[in-house]
């Protein structure tokens, strides 16, 4: 799993490429910035989850982190 700031590049990077494109591909590139701004936010929640001294996961959480693998 990437770092969230990682993330929230790839979802600028895709809004600001949606500015340049048709209205229908401009769609489909906000919905991308979307999904990655929520790998972001699971990722910040997995990392605060570690840092608050859980060290063990949660069942929901091994597994948005094995899906992120």
């Amino acid at each position: 799993m990437q770092d969230a700031s990682t993330y929230r590049k790839y979802a600028a990077d895709c809004r600001r490429l949606a500015k340049t494109m048709s209205e229908k591909d401009s769609k489909v590139m906000l919905k991308m910035a979307e999904a990655w701004d929520g790998r972001a936010d699971e990722a910040e929640r997995i990392q605060r989850k570690k840092a608050d001294g859980k060290g063990h996961l949660q069942s929901e959480d091994r597994k948005d982190q094995q899906q992120s693998d």
